[in-house]
């Protein structure tokens, strides 16, 4: 089973994002059109592949090849554990259950 979104810049699709899943892992693999790359769409696509995962209690995992700084840069700034294996960097992060404030306010942008 898996997830995919297409991610657009006004109207245009500029990248897309799947997620593979095993029980509740999933595997991340995202690319972005070249003219776009280094401007923080990876990071942003991984922002929001996960909000649509929220109130899940699952792990997202990436590999990244060692000189992708882009989305080594990427999965870092969203706060993923990264680890170094022979030929690429592993990325993984914990999902958690939303959780909400007795004032009513969420998580929120």
């Amino acid at each position: 089973i898996c997830d995919m979104y297409l991610y657009c810049e006004q109207g245009k699709p500029i990248g897309q994002i799947r997620i593979d899943w095993e029980e509740e892992t999933g595997y991340i693999s995202y690319s972005v059109i070249s003219e776009c790359r280094g401007q923080g769409h990876g990071s942003n696509m991984l922002y929001l592949a996960e909000q649509e995962i929220q109130g899940k209690e699952k792990v997202l995992i990436g590999c990244v090849k060692k000189d992708n700084i882009a989305s080594q840069v990427a999965f870092k700034k969203n706060g993923y554990k990264e680890t170094e294996e022979n030929d690429c960097y592993r990325y993984c992060k914990k999902i958690r259950e939303m959780r909400y404030s007795l004032n009513g306010g969420g998580a929120g942008l």
